[in-house]
C-alpha cells in the first residue's frame, strides 16, 4: 500500500536537504583546511611578541622616569606599574616601584615591590635597603635591623645604608651599635656634614667629649648653620668646663629660636656655674612667666632672689606657685620655708595649713604644717601646736615603711 502524499513530504525534503550538502563538503573542508594554515602562517612570532613587550616597558619606564623628575610621583608610579605588566620579571622595574612607593609615603607597597625585587634575583641591596626602611617606618625594629644588614652583606659601601641603620639602633637605646654604624657611614663619606654631626651627638651622649668636639667643629667649618648644632657644641663644651663658651652658645641659640626652653634652662644652668646672678635671674624669670606651673623653674627662680636679697620677689614666686599648683606637696613645703626665711611666719604657717585642707587624709602635709609650726622651737620649748599636728600625720600615715622613716626624720 502506497503510504499517504503527506508522509512521504519530510522524507523527500530531508532527502533533498542531504543531496544539497552532499556535493559541497568536501570543498568546505578544503577552504577550512587552507584558512587554518594561513592563520598559523601570520601567528606572531614569540619573539616579535617578547621585544614588544620591552618596548613597551621601556616606553613607559622612560615616562615614568619623566614624571619623576617633574615631582609626579603618583604619575611615575602608574608609569612604572605599566612597565611592570609588559616585563613583570624585571627586578629593576619591582625596586623602582618600591623606591617611588616609598617615597611617596606608601611603606606597605614599597615593602612588597621591594620583596618581589628581592624574589626576582635583584642583588645589589637596594631592595633590602627599601624593605629596611618600610620596615623601620612601621616600627618593626628587628625586621628592619635584619634586612639592612643583609644590604649591607650585599654592598659595605652603601652611605645611606649605615646611616639608616644608625638611626634605628639610636632609637632603640642601642648607642654603641649606633655610634659603630655611624663611625663606618663617616670613614665613607668624612665630608658628608649630617652624619659627622650625627657621629657628633651621639659621641657626646656617650660623654666622649673629645671626640665630639672635634666632629662638631668639624661640621661648623662646612655647614655653621646646620639646625642644633650651636646647641649641641654648647652641650659638649659646658661638660668640657668651657662653661662661659657654652653660655655664648645657648644664647645665641636663644635668639633664633626663644621658646626653646630645654636650652633656656641650660642657659640658666650655665649662668650659676659662672655666679652671673642677675643672668640667670632673667632667664629664670622668663622661664617661670611663660610656665607659672613649672615648680622648677619657680624654685630656682626665687633661690636666685633669695641669693641677690631679693626677698619680696622670692616670695612672690612662691606665693604664684602655690596659686598654679594647690594641693601639691612639694611646692607648698618649699613656699613655706622661702617664706619663713623672709620673715613671714604667719603666712608660712596659713600656707601650711592651707595644705592640709586641700589634702585632709595625706600625712605628708600634716608634716609641712608641723614642721612649719616648729620652726621656732627650741630645747625645752617645744611648739604644742606642731605636736597636734605630729599627732593628725601620724593618724592619716599609710602603712609603709617609707612613710614612717618620713615622719620619723621630721
Amino acid at each position: 500500500m502506497t503510504p499517504p502524499l503527506r508522509s512521504r513530504i519530510p522524507t523527500l525534503a530531508l532527502a533533498a536537504s542531504l543531496l544539497a550538502f552532499a556535493g559541497p563538503l568536501p570543498a568546505a573542508a578544503a577552504a577550512g583546511k587552507a584558512t587554518g594554515a594561513a592563520n598559523r602562517a601570520n601567528r606572531p612570532d614569540p619573539g616579535d611578541l617578547a621585544a614588544a613587550a620591552r618596548d613597551n616597558a621601556l616606553r613607559h619606564y622612560l615616562q615614568g622616569v619623566y614624571l619623576e623628575a617633574s615631582g609626579d610621583l603618583a604619575g611615575a608610579i602608574q608609569e612604572i606599574g605599566r612597565a611592570f605588566a609588559y616585563d613583570p620579571t624585571a627586578p629593576d622595574l619591582a625596586l623602582k616601584l618600591g623606591e617611588l612607593s616609598f617615597q611617596a609615603g606608601d611603606e606597605r607597597s614599597g615593602l612588597d615591590y621591594a620583596r618581589r625585587a628581592i624574589t626576582l634575583g635583584e642583588k645589589s641591596g637596594r631592595a633590602q635597603f627599601i624593605a629596611g626602611s618600610a620596615l623601620a617606618a612601621a616600627g618593626r625594629v628587628d625586621e628592619a635591623r635584619d634586612a639592612f644588614q643583609r644590604a649591607l652583606a650585599a654592598d659595605s659601601t652603601n652611605l645611606l645604608t649605615w646611616s639608616a641603620l644608625g638611626r634605628i639602633e639610636d632609637e632603640a637605646g642601642q648607642l654603641p651599635a649606633a655610634r659603630e654604624a655611624y663611625a663606618r657611614a663617616f670613614q665613607i663619606d668624612p665630608d658628608d656634614a649630617e652624619t659627622a654631626y650625627r657621629l657628633g651627638t651621639l659621641e657626646a651622649r656617650l660623654e666622649h667629649w673629645g671626640a665630639a668636639d672635634t666632629l662638631l667643629a668639624q661640621v661648623a667649618e662646612s655647614n655653621p648653620f646646620l639646625s642644633g648644632l650651636s646647641v649641641a657644641r654648647s652641650f659638649v663644651a659646658e661638660h668640657a668646663g668651657r662653661t662661659a663658651e657654652a653660655a655664648r652658645g645657648y644664647a645665641a641659640q636663644l635668639q633664633q629660636y626663644p621658646n626653646d626652653r630645654q636650652t633656656r634652662r641650660r642657659l640658666v644652668q650655665a649662668y650659676i656655674k659662672l655666679e652671673q646672678w642677675p643672668d640667670a635671674a632673667r632667664e629664670a624669670r622668663w622661664l617661670f612667666q611663660q610656665a607659672p606651673k613649672d615648680f622648677e623653674a619657680g624654685r630656682v627662680l626665687a633661690s636666685l632672689d633669695l641669693t641677690m636679697k631679693q626677698n619680696d620677689a622670692a616670695a612672690e614666686v612662691v606665693r604664684t606657685l602655690r596659686k598654679s599648683l594647690p594641693g601639691e606637696i612639694e611646692p607648698a613645703a618649699f613656699a613655706a620655708a622661702v617664706l619663713l626665711h623672709v620673715g613671714e611666719e604667719r603666712e608660712a604657717r596659713a600656707e601650711a595649713d592651707g595644705l592640709t585642707k586641700e589634702r585632709p587624709r595625706d600625712s605628708r602635709a600634716w608634716i609641712v604644717a608641723a614642721e612649719t609650726w616648729a620652726s621656732n622651737d627650741k630645747p625645752g620649748h617645744l611648739s604644742a601646736e606642731a605636736d597636734r599636728r605630729y599627732a593628725k600625720a601620724e593618724e592619716t600615715l599609710g602603712d609603709s615603711t617609707g612613710a614612717k622613716v618620713e615622719l620619723a626624720r621630721s
